[in-house]
């Protein structure tokens, strides 16, 4: 997958248009890089900008 999203600048989301069922659940799939340049991906029901927003306070702690 890093190969697809190897232009990714860190701090830019890219969101799936279409939600998937993922573990039974409707999800978006949500893909953004940190500034350390690894590669996040999410399954959320959130918004994108949200759901990015979650994940960092989650790794601030």
């Amino acid at each position: 997958m890093d190969e697809v999203y190897a232009d990714l600048a860190p701090g830019r989301i890219v969101a799936m248009m279409d939600k998937e069922v993922i573990y039974g659940c409707r999800m978006q799939i949500v893909v953004t890089r940190s500034v350390a340049g690894d590669l996040v991906c999410l399954a959320t029901d959130l918004h994108a900008q949200d759901a990015c927003w979650m994940y960092r306070l989650r790794w601030s702690v």
